[in-house]
């Protein structure tokens, strides 16, 4: 006879569970670890060298990078009382000759000084040059 359908609609409970984290000022313990982290980061520096004479005292610190298969290169120097850094990454290559790469390198390095040097001493310049051709 009659067709009946009963539809029946059962609800869910969803428990959520919820963590509070703390988040605290720097103790002891940390301070002490984060010294020992940058103490391990200077011994990390591989070797310094030293260049002066009259006109530019500079030295040159590397290490290795082997995260990004790289080394990297920081030039300190100072000209005329004026300290400036030089950063330069210089990714490992392979085959060629050892004293070929160590040429390349050295040239770079050159290259970065310069550049930096040239572009500190002639900012001045650049400025007296407007100056002077100002009517």
């Amino acid at each position: 006879m009659f067709n009946t359908h009963v539809h029946r609609h059962v609800s869910e409970r969803v428990i959520e569970h919820v963590s509070v984290t703390e988040n605290r000022a720097p103790t002891d313990q940390s301070v002490k670890l984060l010294r020992e982290m940058e103490a391990a980061a200077r011994a990390e520096v591989l070797k310094t060298v030293r260049v002066s004479n009259t006109h530019i005292e500079a030295v040159l610190h590397h290490r290795q990078d082997p995260l990004n298969c790289a080394t990297q290169y920081a030039i300190t120097y100072k000209v005329n009382g004026l300290r400036q850094q030089v950063d330069h990454t210089q990714h490992m290559e392979r085959g060629g000759g050892r004293e070929d790469a160590l040429e390349s390198l050295a040239g770079a390095l050159v290259k970065a000084l310069s550049e930096n040097i040239a572009r500190h001493m002639l900012a001045g310049l650049n400025r007296q040059f407007v100056e002077s051709l100002r009517p």
